[in-house]
């Protein structure tokens, strides 16, 4: 199933988004995408990410059309598809009132009628509304909270402001988890260990006297507003974070890890340690001496990365000109989503940007294509 929703993406790529994107634009960001290491072996794991990057990158092909057309239909489409996207990974559940608003300065810019504009906006909020508010309602029934997923506040305090306190303290980030309580969430999300292998001889009543009586839902919101409290109270060091982890979110070496998994090499404790960690440097050098071809591996990646990134901020510079401003801001505002999302998920691991590649491949299309021919006079 992964490697059908991958080659789908693909397809999405290459057809749904001519027009407003030329053919061999179309046909560069396919190829792109598809000699992107890390996508192309993510392909054959079970992820969410998988599907919904083909979710999402179809939605997104639609929403480009519907803001040509301003078509209901087309608006309703773009929007049922990110509403599914939204169902496989929470994390998208803003894209939904940034298209509806992105959607009516579209129309109003171009002078659409305001019955017509209308209709295309809520045709897309309304389908989007139809799947997560659906899935919120149902929450609220057999789960007592209001809520799209209960791991919002997880994901915010465990690994977002984990970091920030591990910048804080001087700690690893492993460390600072611990301090915060990740225990406690795979305890709760009946994660990779039992009671006895999490907590010892210990129960976790026992630890967690006030919060082992919370539901999920409402534990959730707790680890939301702690998490809250940590990045309010040290701005500059959320700034510079954020800053890092999307500096690693673009350079992640697919090779790090599936080397690993498929059995090329075995990486000690250490190592494990230094890259969940974040401390780059020691384990550079660890790897140098223990792993030189993993290291080289890496390394190589990483500098096709980096070609990658700049080809897409050429594609940025051009894709107003070359696709219109609706449809280039509609990619900016996605992408830009995506990093500011995943930025802060602490892990140095290449599938966070899956769901970048297709839209950063479009762009990068726009910058390998042609210029097109001016009309003659």
């Amino acid at each position: 199933m992964g490697a059908l929703a991958s080659g789908a993406t693909a397809l999405i790529v290459l057809f749904g988004f001519t027009p407003p994107l030329s053919e061999r634009a179309a046909s560069w960001a396919a190829v792109l995408l598809v000699a992107d290491v890390g996508s192309f072996l993510r392909s054959l794991d079970v992820l969410t990410e998988t599907v919904f990057t083909t979710l999402l990158v179809a939605a997104l092909a639609l929403f480009v059309r519907a803001l040509a057309s301003r078509a209901a239909g087309t608006a309703s489409a773009a929007g049922l598809l990110l509403g599914a996207a939204v169902l496989v990974r929470p994390v998208g559940l803003y894209l939904v009132p940034l298209g509806a608003c992105g959607l009516a300065v579209a129309s109003a810019a171009a002078r659409v009628p305001w019955h017509r504009a209308l209709a295309a906006v809520l045709a897309f909020t309304a389908s989007a509304g139809l799947l997560v508010g659906g899935w919120i309602i149902r929450n609220e029934r057999v789960a007592g909270g209001w809520t799209l997923a209960p791991i919002v506040g997880h994901n915010l305090l465990h690994y977002g402001a984990a970091r920030v306190v591990a910048a804080a303290d001087g700690i690893g980030l492993r460390q600072a988890q611990e301090k915060l309580g990740i225990r406690e969430a795979f305890y709760r999300f009946q994660g990779p260990a039992a009671e006895s292998v999490l907590f010892g001889s210990r129960r976790y009543a026992g630890l967690f006297p006030e919060s082992s009586r919370l539901t999920l839902v409402e534990l959730d919101r707790v680890w939301a507003r702690r998490a809250t409290r940590i990045l309010r109270d040290h701005p500059v060091l959320t700034a510079r974070r954020l800053a890092v982890g999307a500096v690693e979110l673009a350079l992640a070496p697919p090779p790090l890890i599936l080397l690993a998994k498929y059995g090329a090499y075995r990486p000690d404790d250490e190592i494990l340690r230094l890259w969940q960690d974040h401390e780059l440097i020691p384990l550079v050098e660890r790897l140098a001496r223990l792993h030189p071809i993993v290291l080289a591996a890496s390394a190589a990646s990483g500098v096709l990365l980096l070609a990658f990134w700049v080809l897409s901020a050429i594609g940025a510079s051009r894709a107003p000109r070359e696709l219109g401003l609706p449809a280039a801001l509609a990619l900016f505002v996605c992408l830009a989503y995506l990093v500011a999302c995943s930025a802060g998920a602490g892990a140095l691991e290449d599938r966070f940007r899956v769901p970048l590649v297709p839209v950063s491949s479009i762009l990068a299309g726009v910058a390998l294509a042609r210029s097109r021919p001016s009309a003659s006079p």
